[in-house]
């Protein structure tokens, strides 16, 4: 109920789009790609939240730190570094959208994200492909495309109806998989009963 009622507050919302990027600052996670686009857009009415050790690669975590301010981007961005499960909670639960191009070979960021009615701006590589749906509960775009991705992002400024509909679809994702989920534990524990069974 606290997730359908924050995704319906976005058809009456004009505060700037709370935009979350979780990953360790390195190049396969796409981060450059993110602050590209949003160089590219014409108005200021997002606010980036970057969630990741900055010690992984602290070359590119240098770089972008730097790229951010030549782009004059710093102001509405926040370094968060590395934080605890409580803190990342905390981020999802106050985020708009999660925009990750990277390449994940599971999609559990985006199902977390999912939970909490964030729809996906997500790269079309790995795992993304099988839990967002494009224009049902976010959208797919090549790793470096930073065009494609500031026009998904202008759009989603915009238009807080669409936005509302891709939350929405991108919570009821989440709860299909937790019914699979389930489903999938109770067949288990039978199959375990079949087979103590005849032992």
């Amino acid at each position: 109920a606290h997730v359908i009622a924050k995704i319906t507050n976005h058809l009456t919302a004009t505060a700037p789009l709370r935009l979350l990027f979780i990953g360790n600052l390195m190049a396969r996670k796409g981060l450059h790609t993110v602050l590209d686009a949003l160089a590219r857009l014409a108005t200021r009415n997002w606010h980036l939240h970057v969630v990741g050790s900055h010690e992984v690669d602290p070359d590119y975590s240098a770089a972008m730190r730097h790229r951010a301010n030549t782009l004059s981007l710093t102001p509405a961005i926040t370094w968060h570094g590395r934080v605890g499960d409580d803190e990342l909670v905390n981020l999802l639960d106050a985020g708009d959208l999660l925009v990750m191009p990277s390449y994940e070979g599971f999609g559990i960021v985006f199902l977390e994200a999912m939970a909490y009615g964030l729809p996906v701006l997500a790269a079309n590589v790995g795992a993304a492909w099988e839990i967002v749906h494009p224009g049902i509960n976010g959208y797919l775009i090549s790793h470096d495309d930073d065009l494609s991705l500031a026009n998904y992002l202008a759009l989603l400024q915009q238009n807080r109806v669409h936005l509302t509909t891709l939350a929405y679809h991108a919570r009821q994702r989440y709860e299909a998989h937790s019914t699979w989920k389930q489903s999938m534990n109770a067949a288990f524990l039978w199959l375990r009963q079949v087979c103590e069974r005849h032992h």
